[in-house]
C-alpha cells in the first residue's frame, strides 16, 4: 500500500550529524536518506527528499517544497536534531528546543494529518512538549551513530525492533534544571535520576524510558535476594519473568 516516502529534515543527508569530534573516518558515510533509500528500493517503494528546514535559522524557504513532497506521500519521516557545534566542548546550549526552523515546519507537517515519524539525532536531550502532547507522530531519539544509516532504515522499515533506553532525563523546559554553576546533587528539585523529585519536576521523559514494537508482560512476582542489604559490598540478585505477548522478536530492556 505504500507508495512513496518523504524524507525531510536538515539531518536526514547530512554525515556531520553521524560522528562527534572524537572519531575515525571510514572509507564509506552511509546516510539516514542513502539506508532508507537501499531499504525502499527492495520494496519499490520510491523516496523523495528536501531539506526543509535549517538547524542553524528560522529561514521558511525550502517550507513549501517540503509540505508539497509530504502531502503526496504516503509516510512522511523528518530527521532533525543538533549536530556537535551545538553542544561540544566550551558550548551550551540555552533551551532544549529544536534549534533553527525545525519545529515550525514539523508542526506544519502534522496538520497534513498523515502517518508522521520524527527521527531525533543528538547528544543531549531535546524537549519539544507539543509534540509529545499532540501524539500526532512516532517518536525516535539516536544519537551520533557512526558509519552508516542502514540500521535506522531496518529499525524503521520494522526489520528489527528498538530495545534502547534513554541514558538521560529529558526535562520539560530548563526551568526545572538547577543553575550549571551548583553542582549540588539533591539540591530541590535534584539533579539525575536519582535524586529528581519527580513531583516537583516531572520530566518529559525519565531517564530510562524506552519503548518497544512489541509488547510485553510480567509472569510473575519480582524476587529479590537477599531481601535485606547491610552495607553496598554485597552481590545483589533479582529474578523475574518476562513474556514477549506483541508479533515482533524483541529485547526486554
Amino acid at each position: 500500500k505504500i507508495k512513496q516516502i518523504a524524507v525531510i529534515g536538515p539531518s536526514s543527508d547530512d554525515i556531520s550529524v553521524q560522528a562527534h569530534t572524537y572519531h575515525g573516518t571510514p572509507s564509506k558515510w552511509i546516510t539516514t536518506l542513502d539506508g532508507i533509500q537501499s531499504m525502499a528500493l527492495k520494496y519499490n517503494v520510491s523516496v523523495v527528499h528536501t531539506w526543509g528546514a535549517s538547524r542553524r535559522n528560522t529561514s521558511d524557504e525550502d517550507f513549501a517544497h517540503a509540505l508539497a513532497l509530504s502531502d503526496e506521500s504516503d509516510i512522511i519521516l523528518f530527521v532533525g536534531g543538533l549536530d556537535e557545534s551545538f553542544e561540544e566542548e566550551d558550548t551550551d546550549r540555552n533551551t532544549l528546543e529544536l534549534p533553527g526552523g525545525q519545529f515550525e515546519l514539523i508542526r506544519l507537517i502534522m496538520k497534513l494529518n498523515k502517518p508522521f515519524a520524527i527521527l531525533i539525532i543528538s547528544g543531549s536531550p531535546i524537549s519539544e512538549p507539543f509534540i509529545v502532547s499532540e501524539n500526532q507522530a512516532a517518536l525516535l531519539w539516536i544519537s551520533y551513530f557512526g558509519q552508516s544509516g542502514d540500521a535506522i532504515a531496518e529499525m524503521l522499515f520494522g526489520l528489527t525492533v528498538p530495545s534502547g533506553c534513554l541514558p538521560f532525563t529529558i526535562p520539560i523546559d530548563t526551568s526545572q534544571m538547577l543553575p550549571i554553576d551548583d553542582y549540588s546533587m539533591n539540591k530541590s528539585p535534584g539533579r539525575t535520576y536519582r535524586y529528581l523529585d519527580y513531583n516537583k519536576a516531572p520530566p518529559l521523559f525519565p531517564f530510562g524510558f524506552g519503548l518497544s514494537y512489541s509488547k510485553f508482560a510480567f509472569n510473575s512476582k519480582l524476587i529479590i535476594f537477599p531481601n535485606k542489604i547491610n552495607n553496598l559490598d554485597i552481590d545483589i540478585t533479582a529474578n523475574i519473568s518476562i513474556i514477549n505477548e506483541g508479533p515482533f522478536r524483541a529485547q526486554f530492556v
